[in-house]
């Protein structure tokens, strides 16, 4: 048995205890009561373990169990050996000792220590390159009566005959002057930009009175074909101001050429003053994606200031997901120049979607450092000032790209989160009490002799249950008490053992008379099982066999033996010499004769000597005085 019980927080209390021999078939019950020592509740850990021992544990002991203050619990549990030698039962408690300790945790900042908007928006700033445009639609819209109409007809008409028979003149005079002739060069009075300047005017006529087709044919008799293009497509720009479906089927009917794209450009910038929803369906007519998102930019450019609706609207037409996030990046210093905070962090979401959504933007590339990468960290930035480092923690927790999420998280750490001292408590296992008990054990050969044997309270030193006879010394009890005296001898055993390098065994059964021929016969056949009885296994080793009984007090620890005499001299200058004046020997054969036991025992042994011990219950409270006792006879 060993016993350990560092703090004084519980105390354990045996009432119950098997001393017998454990065998499989009778209850071998452990029962013990524990009290919680604190004036306070307190949870206790029991952790009990059995070698070479199946143990029946109430289901309460497998987990922790708090105890009120002072409070006493009672347990049971049942043993049953495995196999014959040692028996192995550990019971160790800890006090689980809530305990206060201090650790460093993250924790959501409830607003940023410092604000990085203006920097962030600098980092992404355009400035639109918007081409000056003197165009007026008016200019191309000029509303004529029927008789202006004629007038100007009646006029292109003149000049066209003017400058017709002035270019047959001309010619006329060419001729005559390569043959030498001399005649006056004719003199021009209406010239090609004079018929030119009718045909414009007539043109506007028509697209004043919505006569779109005619204006445009009339424009297609320009001579100069510069004008003639210019007019054209300006006419078409006008009439995109009050027929705009009409003004888009013509130019898709235009072969494709970069003045066509310029036209659909300039139509499209034309509608942000005029109908701005417009102006992406017209920006679509332009087949080239580079060109398209370049008069996109500048559509946005056309708009930022005045409606950010229509920008965000217009933004979405850019295909290249990076030039839309810059786009939407100036979008939002306009919007915060504004003072705007909803719409700002309305955008800065959108510039979230569109990074944690899109298959083309690689944010882990070249290690992190990259342009889209840095979109993604600074729209994060930006929405934990604008709306709350909460809410950035919240959308990074959800980001399916595990890697960069936590390397914004990493980047971002003094931004959104905070290192903070945290109290937390804890139930600390502090061992306070362990003890662990040997029993004998015996399962290999079980008759009604050992189950008698067992549940009379009979026990047998574990030396001769492994058939180990290699001691010289037996002690042999009867006799039967209010108390067991198997700790006594079982001590004394495993102490000589492990300490002393000594042997010695021990045979209890501890009937109250011995008198019925029963018990003899269940004493008679289990020294036999056991194989105490059988001389060829220690003839060659002379054994003392005591026949030990208990009296009461004495006042000193007193011995009486009875033996043959010449035993008995040997052993008194043994004790003397050990033990001095420390214990009372004495010796005396009329206490033991007649002695049934001793009749008894000289049949079984009838080879060995007994030795009639009687000793006081001194030696039971001084083991001591009982260990050099012992140790003097060996």
């Amino acid at each position: 048995m060993s016993n350990e019980n560092q703090i004084n927080a519980i105390s354990v209390n045996f009432t119950r205890f098997p001393h017998n021999l454990l065998i499989p078939s009778i209850e071998n019950m452990i029962s013990f009561q524990a009290m919680n020592l604190f004036k306070s509740e307190e949870k206790f850990l029991f952790k009990i373990m059995g070698e070479n021992l199946n143990l029946k544990i109430p289901e309460e002991l497998e987990n922790e169990i708090q105890f009120n203050a002072n409070e006493m619990k009672e347990f049971n549990i049942s043993l049953t050996p495995l196999s014959d030698g040692y028996g192995k039962f550990t019971i160790a408690i800890d006090w689980l000792k809530l305990v206060e300790y201090i650790v460093k945790v993250k924790r959501i900042r409830d607003e940023v220590p410092k604000s990085k908007l203006k920097k962030i928006l600098k980092k992404y700033s355009m400035k639109f390159q918007l081409e000056k445009d003197d165009y007026k639609c008016e200019d191309y819209i000029t509303p004529m009566s029927s008789k202006e109409i004629k007038n100007y007809k009646n006029q292109l008409k003149e000049k066209r005959a003017a400058y017709n028979e002035y270019l047959s003149l001309k010619k006329e005079w060419q001729e005559k002057k390569a043959q030498g002739i001399e005649v006056n060069e004719p003199v021009l009075e209406v010239s090609e930009k004079d018929v030119n300047n009718i045909l414009i005017k007539l043109a506007k006529g028509y697209l004043g009175n919505k006569d779109i087709d005619d204006a445009l044919e009339i424009a297609l008799q320009i001579s100069d074909d510069e004008e003639k293009i210019h007019t054209y497509h300006d006419l078409i720009r006008a009439c995109g101001s009050f027929n705009l479906d009409h003004a888009i089927e013509i130019i898709k009917s235009l072969p494709e050429s970069g003045k066509k794209d310029e036209l659909i450009k300039k139509l499209a910038l034309d509608q942000i003053d005029l109908d701005p929803e417009q102006a992406p369906r017209i920006a679509y007519l332009i087949t080239d994606p580079s060109l398209r998102e370049n008069l996109i930019i500048n559509m946005i450019g056309k708009t930022i200031d005045q409606d950010i609706v229509l920008s965000l609207q217009i933004s979405q037409l850019i295909e290249d997901e990076s030039k839309r996030i810059k786009i939407l990046f100036n979008i939002l210093e306009v919007v915060n120049k504004k003072d705007n905070r909803d719409k700002a962090i309305e955008i800065i979401n959108k510039i979230i979607e569109i990074i944690e959504k899109s298959s083309e933007l690689k944010l882990d590339e070249n290690d992190f450092k990259n342009e889209q990468y840095d979109f993604y960290k600074d729209a994060i930035n930006l929405l934990a000032e604008l709306d709350s480092p909460q809410v950035a923690d919240a959308l990074l927790t959800k980001f399916e790209l595990r890697n960069a999420k936590d390397k914004v998280a990493e980047d971002l750490f003094d931004i959104i989160y905070v290192m903070v001292d945290e109290t937390r408590t804890k139930f600390e296992p502090t061992p306070v009490f362990s003890q662990y008990y040997l029993f004998n054990a015996f399962t290999s050969n079980i008759n009604e002799n050992i189950k008698s044997f067992s549940k009379i309270g009979g026990n047998v030193s574990n030396n001769i249950l492994s058939n180990e006879f290699n001691f010289n010394l037996m002690y042999i009890s009867l006799f039967g008490y209010d108390f067991s005296i198997f700790p006594l001898l079982d001590r004394l055993y495993g102490d000589l053992k492990f300490n002393n390098s000594k042997s010695i065994s021990y045979y209890i059964f501890p009937s109250k008379t011995l008198q019925t021929e029963e018990e003899l016969k269940i004493v008679s056949n289990t020294l036999k099982q056991f194989g105490v009885t059988d001389y060829d296994l220690h003839k060659n080793n002379q054994i003392l066999l005591f026949n030990l009984d208990f009296i009461p007090y004495l006042g000193k620890p007193t011995a009486i033996l009875s033996s043959e005499q010449s035993i008995s001299q040997d052993i008194y200058s043994q004790l003397k010499n050990a033990l001095g004046d420390n214990v009372n020997i004495k010796f005396d054969d009329s206490l033991f004769k007649g002695g049934k036991i001793n009749e008894y025992l000289t049949q079984i042994f009838p080879t060995s000597p007994i030795i009639n011990l009687i000793l006081s219950y001194e030696f039971i409270n001084n083991y001591d005085i009982f260990k050099q006792f012992t140790l003097s006879l060996i």
